[in-house]
Order: C-alpha cells, then structure tokens, then sequence
C-alpha cells in the first residue's frame, strides 16, 4: 500500500476521544478564556498534517500543549470566533 493508500485509509485523528474529565480540567486551567474545542480542532489539524507526532500520553500532552499554545495570547473561539 502506497503512502497516499495509507493517508485515504487512515481516520482522522481525534484528541477528544482520549480526554478525560480529569484531563479537560487540566487544559481548561491552563488555558483559561479559551474555548476548548477550538483548542482541540487546532491540536488535531497539526497531527493530522503530520506537525505533531500522536502523543503517547494524550491525558498529559493536551493540557501541557494548551498551555505552551495560549501562552501570551489572547482568548480565541468564542461564539464570536469562526474555526
């Protein structure tokens, strides 16, 4: 199977599905204001693209990568804020 086989065949990476309650709090405290979903659209477009390797701990990567991510910024995705 060739690698644009492999790309067509492979399902989208989802973030959310490895979060627990537990590891939402976390990002949301690390990112606070932002809206989490937003975070985690932006999270898996960067894995998806190949940017970012699937983390071998998704509990612990995802509230760390929020922080590192918002740090300094202003709040984004919002109602008002279109993904």
């Amino acid at each position: 199977m060739d690698e644009t086989t492999q790309k067509f065949n492979a399902k989208p990476y989802s973030i959310e599905v490895f979060l627990d309650d537990e590891a939402l709090k976390k990002a949301r405290t690390a990112a606070p204001g932002w809206d989490i979903y937003y975070l985690m659209t932006i999270y898996d477009q960067a894995i998806r693209k190949g940017i970012r390797e699937p983390p071998d701990s998704p509990t612990k990567a995802f509230p760390a990568w929020c922080a590192l991510y918002t740090k300094g910024k202003p709040p984004k995705g919002d109602k008002g804020y279109k993904l």
